[in-house]
């Protein structure tokens, strides 16, 4: 990245949620994203509806709890990742190598606004809008001992340096 500078995760908000957590481009209807995630199969306890053509990804986290809504920014203070994470450990797993984040997808932002939030138990208009750089994001899941962990967009070189 030639000496750009990312900073530290910092914690935007918390959200609550019940046993699934979504990422979405705002521009895309609620109903059409719910929609999308039901028909779309779970992978490693991660729903990736961009394969069918919405821009919907979505975990499901075994969880019942609140998450903190967390973002990593460039030097020039613009948000280039959306991250996600139900356990407090996290960062000590994939720094000890007992977990680690694995790409398993691709998330279009054309206008860098998308919004988190539970689909099963919650209206879109719930969740929390979080404006990054706009386009492409990799989609990435943190799985430790079998376990997904964790939901992560980060901008692609493309949008990096904005």
């Amino acid at each position: 990245m030639g000496g750009l500078t990312i900073t530290e995760w910092e914690q935007l908000i918390w959200i609550g949620h019940d046993s699934y957590l979504a990422i979405a481009d705002t521009a895309v209807p609620a109903a059409k994203q719910f929609q999308a995630l039901q028909a779309t199969n779970i992978e490693g306890r991660v729903i990736d509806a961009t394969k069918n053509g919405i821009p919907v990804v979505a975990a499901f986290t075994e969880a019942d709890d609140d998450v903190p809504v967390e973002i990593r920014r460039n030097d020039n203070g613009v948000a280039i990742s959306l991250r996600l994470c139900w356990t407090n450990d996290v960062d000590d797993l994939d720094k000890t190598g007992d977990g680690h984040w694995n790409e398993v997808g691709e998330l279009r932002l054309p206008k860098g606004s998308c919004v988190v939030w539970d689909p099963h138990h919650s209206e879109i208009e719930d969740g929390v809008v979080v404006h990054l750089a706009p386009g492409d994001f990799a989609v990435e899941a943190f799985n430790s001992a079998g376990d997904c962990l964790g939901l992560r967009i980060s901008a692609k070189e493309s949008a990096i340096g904005r």
